[in-house]
């Protein structure tokens, strides 16, 4: 079993057979360095789980690019507006790196989620897991100190540390660049 699919599996509390069904009906694509997936202000309704390499989500905010998350082997990604509202994004996704995903639309779920109780109950755990995973991420991140973010951080997702430019990983952590660099430094890294 490929790497990704048993992270997915972790991650989101489902089953091979699952997994399984849900990567039958997905389209593999792949991605270069730094190309957008999803742009601010278009809507893009996919739904991707990224299967190698790393993909950021940021904001603009008066020219400045500020980290919203990452997704990581075994992850969903999507723009939330586009995906359960079928709205603009209101912020971009790139690919940090070579990366390779399976894309389902959110049409074709839709399709599969009204088909069977089985295809509905999996959609909703689905999003309740990521949801869950996500509000627990942001706690963690402002509940505690610059340090503690960092430290919290590098055990969550170790591979994040060097796969991640310090500028983009700063402006997830809510620091500087210069501030991430010290706090680095003090832990010996």
């Amino acid at each position: 079993m490929e790497q990704f699919v048993q992270r997915f599996i972790q991650k989101y509390n489902i089953t091979q057979q699952e997994a399984d069904m849900l990567l039958a009906e997905s389209v593999p694509v792949e991605f270069s360095r730094s190309e957008k997936i999803v742009n601010e202000g278009e809507i893009n309704s996919d739904l991707y789980i990224v299967s190698h390499g790393v993909w950021r989500a940021y904001r603009l905010k008066d020219g400045i690019e500020m980290s919203m998350w990452f997704a990581i082997e075994g992850s969903l990604a999507f723009s939330v507006t586009g995906y359960a509202g079928e709205q603009a994004s209101k912020l971009f996704i790139e690919s940090l790196n070579r990366s390779r995903a399976h894309r389902i639309s959110r049409h074709r779920l839709c399709e599969l989620f009204s088909q069977s109780q089985e295809w509905a109950d999996l959609g909703r755990r689905l999003i309740e897991q990521h949801a869950m995973y996500a509000e627990t991420e942001w706690n963690d991140l402002w509940a505690v100190s610059a340090k503690e973010r960092y430290l919290c951080l590098l055990k969550k997702m170790p591979e994040l540390i060097q796969q991640i430019p310090l500028k983009h990983l700063a402006s997830y952590l809510s620091m500087t660049p210069q501030s991430l660099s010290r706090i680095r430094a003090s832990l010996g890294r």
